[in-house]
């Protein structure tokens, strides 16, 4: 997959999942379409992620496998298409359509790995550092909106089962003095107390660690506990976004999310160096 919205990726969450569920049943699709009534035809098309489906079909594909509860809840969720806006309904006009769908996703991901090699994560910003990289922008239209709406993000790690975050960020963007020296060192201070959190892992990856994977392309990849077979890799850029989720690319970044977890620094001596460049621009 190239590039693709939301809803697309949803729907190649859910193909993803028939396949797998099909495959583990071992039975061939002519069964199954017949078992629900279904043109096989049609079958193949939603396994191929080309074709959107009802809730009514949806439910009975997913039920003829045994899939019930919440996975199934989640399913039909996806299948609906339309995601429930929950705090983005507050700021229409304020965060790009392109990005909606990444918002979605990272609500029901369980687990995120993101490469950061020029800027904070997102998730990790402070608001005067995500003031100070909007304000930088080509856009500054509804600054303090889009501030806000980044801020809200964060609220991922207070629900009542955070996701797992770890982060590989590139020395390089900690040493870019966004804003003001003292802007960047309460960033710096805030992602010290971010790493502490039992769900997340911060390392930097030192400049001295030279060549590496993806060196000019950072990375989120994200999983779900839901569809625990499934990955997506998002990449923005200035005027939209890029998912990835065909199985070969997405063990691709897998591996490179391994080199980079080793050749980083481990947790301790990652926060060791932020609060050592912290104190450089105090100075």
């Amino acid at each position: 997959m190239s590039e693709s919205q939301g809803p697309t990726v949803r729907r190649r969450i859910v193909a993803s999942e028939l396949k797998r569920l099909r495959a583990e049943a071992d039975l061939r699709q002519q069964v199954v379409a017949d078992a629900v009534e279904l043109d096989q035809s049609a079958l193949s098309r939603y396994e191929q992620a080309k074709s959107s489906m009802t809730v009514h079909v949806a439910e009975k594909l997913f039920s003829y496998y045994g899939v019930g509860g919440e996975q199934l809840e989640w399913m039909l969720e996806l299948v609906r298409g339309s995601r429930k806006r929950g705090w983005l309904k507050d700021f229409t006009g304020v965060v790009p359509n392109w990005f909606e769908g990444f918002v979605a996703l990272e609500r029901d991901a369980s687990k995120l790995y993101e490469l950061a090699i020029h800027v904070v994560p997102g998730a990790f910003q402070t608001e005067a550092y995500a003031h100070a990289i909007m304000k930088s922008g080509l856009s500054t239209t509804n600054l303090d909106e889009a501030v806000q709406a980044r801020m809200k993000r964060s609220k991922v790690f207070q629900r009542e089962h955070p996701p797992e975050y770890w982060a590989v960020i590139c020395e390089s963007a900690l040493r870019c003095v966004v804003g003001s020296p003292k802007v960047m060192a309460d960033q710096l201070h805030h992602l010290i107390d971010m790493s502490k959190t039992p769900n997340i892992t911060i390392q930097v990856l030192p400049n001295s660690a030279g060549a590496h994977p993806s060196m000019v392309c950072p990375f989120l990849l994200l999983r779900f506990d839901l569809a625990p077979h499934y990955g997506v890799v998002y990449m923005d850029y200035l005027s939209g976004s890029i998912y990835r989720d065909d199985p070969q690319e997405v063990d691709l970044y897998d591996t490179a999310l391994r080199h980079l977890i080793k050749a980083a620094l481990p947790e301790t001596s990652s926060r060791t160096m932020m609060a050592n460049i912290a104190k450089e621009l105090h100075k």
